[in-house]
């Protein structure tokens, strides 16, 4: 109503609800009870600085303004730029300093309640015609609990007649020990009592007047504008809400998060699949060189038995054919020997009848022509083996009886001397004999170790892989279900050089045979039941403990040795580092301060304990036991063997030159014992031949005598010579039916001895056929055409093959597990996760295998499919509600400010004209660029029909979104920039006339005096409470309290006037809390003032004054 129409007494704005009266109880400084009666014409609140004016004001905001919004002293914290320091806890409590702790020496606020203490708060607002509305805030605290959630709270709402005001002192009773609400109820039955400030604010607002929370928060807002002065800040900091913007972008990094983790688990999975994807092909090789190696020892296993059946059959096959020739050779004999016998009757005849034509005397000289030449030929070849016997004693026959005695007494004498020689040889020869004796057996036991090797691919010793295979076979096992230790446990290559310690540290280990539990009863039955021929020591060994090794320190043995992967390698790892964690130190230098160690040539201690092993070289690669690979030591032992082939061979070389040399000094011993054993006439060959041609002489001149029977010895002359032939034919005959008699016994042993080997290899089991057929294959292809005497020969070298591709099988085998083994170890660490269903060993790799295919076939489509689900639903349609949201927020803001231009146009600006407001756009590059990004980033998702377009958009969004979420300060006011619309427009007041012609404009501020610029804000904020507070057809608000805490400080009197004035115009009741000097220009506007003291900083006072004191 103007005041020109208003009658004397009259209260200003009759109906309006205006703040009354203020209650306090223990607020802050304002120990006890105070009670300030508030006039309606307006209420000013001053005095000093920190004597405790916002802390009455802040009692007002404590009831009227929800508390996550509550902001105390909210004018110095929007000068400051920072919060105050004040809380409800602070208030309630009385912190009125800051001290030093008496027991920490930490600064602390120090209180004027600091034990159990109430706070009570009341507000009256009443309508100027006799109806009041009291609003309670009633605040207990626990002695010694100084939290926020430890306040207890109950608001109240009492609606009373104006002259029947409500005393809050008389609740104090019943709040000293709590606040009791049964008691509060039962005794004050007209107030509303509320736990919850949303009822309780729904309900004063409602009796107030108040439209909404809008407005409630908005009269907060006006309680700091003292220090507006533009437009752009008004609209801003005081009309518009904070934009849902920033919930939308909350909401969109929060379920990013979501995308995240499903493009995480895309990747993951992809990862996974990268890691396990080599396995797919190993797994394969895996399975093709296992099954290599098993049928290479299903061959090797067979070989005996194929051997013997192969040469067996050859054998009978070539004995099939020699009982033939022996046949033949049968025949031909029992031919010559008719053919002899025929030759013998025809010259026996001849003879009978030669002796009867010729008479007594022919047969006489023939007989004596006969012996004569048998003399003389037996005298001549007697000296010709005198001259040859003496040939070799380096001398010639003599012609004459005479010298022959001197040669007899020179052979005597030499026959001493080489005796004496032979003597010294035969010692040579027993020494040479031993030392072969002692290297063929030396050779046989290399030879027998490499043959073991070749067969066994283990450098375990050869008697206990016999061993192990006898229990095998007793007990139903495979070999490699019965590893030895050391055929489990290598030097790794980078140690290679503590190889030979290594080996004499674990030697002992390496030939124990590891049985896992399951085969306890049947192995231990074995042993037992068998013998073994050597020492074996087994341990039984639970394989399904994956109990940890105990650490050991970095140059411990163990570090430098590599377990074999399978199921036995964690055991082996425990019994190493428990067993055998000595210290590998350089020298014996180094052994002083350690407990247990081993030098570099094998010195071990243990405590007191030293021991070194020099019965073989410590390097000797023949004698190692480590490995599953034995080419070392196979080509070690090959060496060796071939070494003592070359002494064999020199030892030979040896004995045969002193065979030669004894069998020559033999030889000379005969000659001369022959030649000494011979009389003169017994080789006077010129003799003998003389009367042997007196003889023939007188034999000549008889047939010359008796020409007739020259005819008869012609024919007995063939006879003779036919005789002979057939004598050789004969004989001939015979030899080759020995021959072939000698080839068919030799045969017939040979089968007998085939027969045996037969019996004892079927005893161990028959022969896998297939490894047979392989075998068979084998040596056919080895030779053109395989016989029985050759076959021996090509088995050797078909079983040799056969242990070289084991060898090479064997290798490739370890490298494949060696392979798997790495990778599902490193897998296993990355995922451990998947320890459940899997192992760093090979024997998993099928079980990896099958993960690989289920990640593949289901898992990656799986997280794909929701990937791309969540890309092209959930993140296109918050980044796009965000992107609309940031692109219609000017004409949102359009919207919110066109009831406040409703508003201006109710009352006029200036003289004949009205004031409206215009948005104007005003995006930063920064925002441009922000909502390009958003276009590029929905672009990409709504583009994803495919993972790679998917994750492309994903990249972006990600960049996005991170900085979106990011608490890095830069970041923040990146966040706060380009999601703020309120500051992607700006605000300008234009100026109309009646005809709402445009008169003049003003763009924010500018161009203005400081006094109009704070006419146009605040005609402007006035505008705006009297829309979210008054009816859509009143002039004046139905609440009409403002409070403007430190209002006007800094502002001279025409400024503070034109304020006032813009308020006063809307029909607002002002409450004040401002310095002393504004007393005079404000007089006009106000109807009381009271003046906040206090002296000593603990205890504020409120005292009224008038306007004389004042």
């Amino acid at each position: 109503m103007p005041d020109d129409l208003k009658l004397p007494g009259m209260p200003e704005h009759p109906g309006q609800r205006r703040l009354s009266r203020i209650q306090v109880c223990n607020w802050g400084t304002l120990d006890g009870y105070h009670d300030v009666a508030v006039p309606r014409k307006g209420f000013l609140v001053t005095g000093g600085s920190g004597s405790g004016k916002s802390t009455l004001i802040d009692a007002v905001s404590a009831v009227l303004v929800p508390p996550a919004h509550l902001r105390f002293n909210a004018a110095a914290q929007e000068e400051a730029g920072r919060g105050s320091g004040r809380t409800l806890v602070s208030y309630l409590r009385g912190a009125w300093r800051r001290g030093a702790d008496g027991e920490t020496g930490d600064l602390a606020s120090v209180y004027l309640r600091p034990k159990a203490t109430f706070s009570a708060i009341a507000l009256t607002y009443s309508n100027g015609t006799g109806s009041s509305v009291t609003l309670l805030l009633l605040l207990y605290a626990r002695s010694g609990d100084n939290s926020a959630t430890g306040i207890k709270r109950l608001h109240g709402v009492a609606e009373h007649p104006s002259d029947s005001p409500l005393d809050l002192t008389e609740m104090f009773g019943h709040l000293r020990n709590g606040i009791d609400k049964r008691a509060l109820k039962r005794e004050f039955p007209d107030i509303r009592f509320h736990d919850s400030y949303l009822a309780f604010a729904a309900a004063f607002r409602r009796r107030l007047g108040i439209a909404s929370e809008a407005a409630q928060l908005l009269l907060h807002r006006t309680l700091s504008a003292k220090s507006l002065s533009s437009l752009d800040q008004l609209f801003r900091d005081f009309m518009l809400d904070e934009p849902d913007t920033f919930a939308v972008a909350d909401r969109a990094v929060e379920q990013f998060a979501e995308l995240r983790e499903a493009h995480r688990s895309v990747v993951d999975v992809r990862r996974q699949i990268s890691h396990l994807e080599p396995l797919a092909d190993l797994s394969a090789s895996r399975i093709q060189v296992l099954g290599r190696a098993e049928e290479l020892d299903a061959e090797s296993s067979a070989f005996p038995a194929v051997q013997v059946a192969v040469t067996t059959a050859l054998v009978e096959e070539e004995l099939s054919t020699a009982r033939g020739a022996l046949v033949a050779a049968e025949a031909a004999v029992a031919t010559a020997r008719d053919q002899l016998d025929s030759a013998r009757t025809t010259s026996d005849d001849l003879r009978s009848r030669l002796r009867g034509s010729a008479g007594a005397g022919r047969d006489e000289l023939a007989r004596e022509l006969g012996r004569a030449l048998d003399h003389a030929t037996s005298v001549t070849s007697r000296r010709e083996r005198a001259a040859t016997e003496l040939e070799r004693l380096g001398g010639t026959l003599p012609a004459t009886a005479e010298d022959f005695a001197v040669l007899l007494a020179r052979l005597d004498r030499d026959d001493a001397d080489q005796e004496a020689e032979r003597a010294r040889d035969r010692k040579k020869l027993r020494e040479v004999a031993g030392d072969l004796i002692e290297e063929s057996s030396t050779l046989a036991r290399v030879t027998a170790d490499l043959q073991a090797l070749l067969r066994h691919r283990s450098n375990i010793d050869s008697r206990l892989l016999a061993a192990r295979d006898l229990v095998c076979r007793a007990a139903g096992a495979n070999p490699r279900e019965l590893p030895f230790a050391g055929e489990l446990l290598d030097v790794s290559s980078e140690h290679a050089r503590w190889r030979p310690a290594a080996e004499r540290v674990l030697s002992g280990f390496a030939r124990t045979m590891l049985v896992p539990d399951h085969l306890r009863a049947a192995v231990t039955r074995a042993v037992n039941d068998t013998h073994l021929g050597i020492r074996l020591v087994y341990e039984v060994v639970d394989t399904t403990d994956d109990s940890p090794a105990k650490r050991t320190g970095p140059d411990s043995l163990v570090r430098k040795m590599e377990p074999a992967p399978g199921p036995f390698q964690q055991w082996m790892r425990r019994r190493l580092a428990s067993e055998f964690d000595l210290t590998c130190v350089e020298s014996s230098d180094e052994l002083g301060a350690l407990e247990r160690a081993v030098t570099l040539h094998g010195l071990i201690k243990r405590g007191r304990r030293f021991e070194k092993d020099d019965r073989r070289s410590i390097d000797d690669p023949a004698v190692f036991q480590l490995g599953g690979l034995n080419d070392a030591k196979v080509e070690a032992l090959t060496a060796r063997r071939d070494q003592i082939k070359s002494r064999i061979d020199s030892a030979e070389s040896r004995w045969a030159a002193l065979e030669n040399l004894d069998a020559d000094r033999r030889s000379r011993q005969q000659a001369g014992a022959a030649l000494r054993g011979l009389r003169w006439e017994e080789i006077d060959s010129t003799t003998a031949q003389r009367r042997a041609d007196d003889a023939r002489e007188r034999l000549d001149r008889w047939r010359e005598a008796h020409p007739e029977v020259a005819e008869m010895e012609r024919e007995l002359r063939d006879a003779e010579e036919f005789q002979s032939r057939a004598q050789s034919t004969y004989d001939a005959a015979t030899g080759d039916r020995a021959v072939a008699a000698n080839h068919v016994a030799g045969l017939q042993a040979r089968l007998a001895q085939l027969a045996e080997r037969s019996a004892s290899e079927e005893s161990h089991g028959a022969a896998d056929p297939d490894a047979a057929d392989r075998i068979r294959a084998r040596l056919s292809a080895a030779t053109r055409r395989l016989t029985a005497d050759n076959v021996q020969d090509v088995c050797q070298r078909a079983e040799r093959a056969i242990a070289v591709e084991q060898s090479a099988t064997a290798t490739e085998r370890d490298r494949i597990h060696r392979r798997i083994t790495a990778i599902l170890t490193s897998y296993l660490e990355i995922w451990p996760t998947m320890k459940a269903d899997l192992k760093s060993d090979p024997e998993f790799v099928g079980e990896a295998v099958e993960v690989l295919v289920r990640l593949r076939r289901d898992r990656l489509a799986d997280f794909e499919e929701r990937f791309l689900g969540l890309i092209g639903e959930m993140q296109t349609r918050n980044l796009g509600e965000l992107a609309r949201r940031i692109r219609r927020a000017r004409s949102e803001i359009e919207a919110k400010i066109r009831p406040v231009n409703e508003s201006l146009h109710r009352s006029e600006f200036q003289s004949g004209r009205w004031l409206q407001i215009e948005v104007r756009d005003r995006r930063s590059e920064t925002v441009t660029d922000f909502l390009g990004d958003l276009e590029t980033a929905l672009t990409g998702a709504l583009d994803s029909r495919t993972v790679d377009a998917a994750e492309a958009g994903f990249a972006v969004m990600s960049r996005l979104l991170d900085k979106l979420g990011s608490a890095d300060a830069g970041d923040r006011r990146w966040r706060q920039t380009v999601l703020d619309t309120r500051k992607h427009v700006g605000f300008i007041g234009i100026e109309i006339d009646a005809d709402g012609a445009p008169t003049n404009y003003h763009d924010s501020s500018s161009g203005l005096s400081g006094g109009q610029a704070q006419k146009l804000v605040f005609f402007c904020l006035a505008a705006a409470l009297r829309f979210q507070l008054a009816d859509i057809d009143a002039d004046v608000p139905g609440y009409g309290t403002v409070v403007l805490d430190e209002a006007f400080d800094r502002a001279d009197p025409e400024y503070t006037r034109r304020a006032m004035d813009v308020f006063t115009d809307f029909g607002f009741h002002m409450v004040l809390a401002t310095p002393l000097k504004l007393l005079q220009t404000l007089e006009p506007y106000i109807g009381g003032l009271v003046v906040v003291g206090n002296d000593d900083g603990s205890h504020s006072r409120i005292e009224r004054v008038t306007w004389d004191e004042a």
